[in-house]
């Protein structure tokens, strides 16, 4: 069989993205998934499985990641294709894993961001031979966390927001520095309003997420002791 497994990433908001960053999104995924079809049609005529592996991103979409989802959808509408001519195709859009992949050491941030939990290779590999045996030429295969928006720690939504802006520690931060003065990017602006949404029911405006500052989580959820300084 052949499988395609490979993957590149590429996160930045659409404003940001360039044609390159396209291209290197594209590459391993639509360009080698096309280039694959073409030769295995004639030279692999009896090619039991042809298996490439996609992205929940893809089937529910993810901030920054357009081009990254874009590049797996157009390899599943290849497998669709295959499929309507009688080869064999399965894209499967798979979740997190927690010991493989970009998301590894990121649970917090896939719960908070997709409401999804990591899946173990275990779990996978089990999936994939159930997978194999389907007919239908798209399936996915995630975990649904077991919390809810309001259940997360306060500690760790301070944690969320600390990652998305790229901080290693919070002990240099001033609590009154706004999140704009912390760097906050197009990219992490998307990422912070989208956790303060989602765990605080908390809607600001872009001016008002981009002069958020720590000092407010403490003032929203006053059992986080961020210990930050003044």
């Amino acid at each position: 069989g052949i499988f395609n497994l490979a993957s590149v990433v590429t996160d930045h908001c659409f404003e940001d993205q360039t044609e390159e960053g396209f291209i290197t999104a594209f590459t391993p995924k639509a360009y080698i998934t096309r280039n694959l079809d073409l030769v295995s049609r004639e030279l692999c005529p009896s090619l039991r499985h042809f298996v490439v592996f996609s992205t929940i991103a893809c089937g529910r979409g993810n901030i920054g990641q357009e081009a990254y989802g874009m590049a797996n959808s157009i390899a599943e509408r290849i497998c669709e294709s295959r499929r309507k001519n009688g080869l064999p195709g399965l894209a499967i859009q798979w979740g997190p894993i927690i010991e493989v992949g970009t998301e590894v050491g990121n649970q917090s941030r896939a719960e908070l961001l997709l409401g999804v939990g990591q899946q173990s290779m275990s779990s996978c590999l089990s999936r994939l031979d159930t997978f194999l045996l389907q007919p239908e030429p798209v399936v996915a295969s995630t975990v649904i966390s077991k919390k809810r928006k309001g259940t997360e720690a306060p500690t760790t939504l301070a944690t969320a927001i600390k990652r998305a802006l790229g901080i290693t520690s919070l002990k240099t931060v001033s609590e009154n520095a706004t999140l704009s003065e912390l760097g906050m990017d197009s990219l992490s602006f998307v990422e912070v309003k989208q956790i303060l949404e989602k765990e605080l029911d908390l809607f600001l405006t872009a001016r008002e997420v981009r002069e958020f500052t720590f000092h407010k989580l403490k003032e929203l959820v006053p059992e986080a002791n961020l210990h930050l300084p003044k």
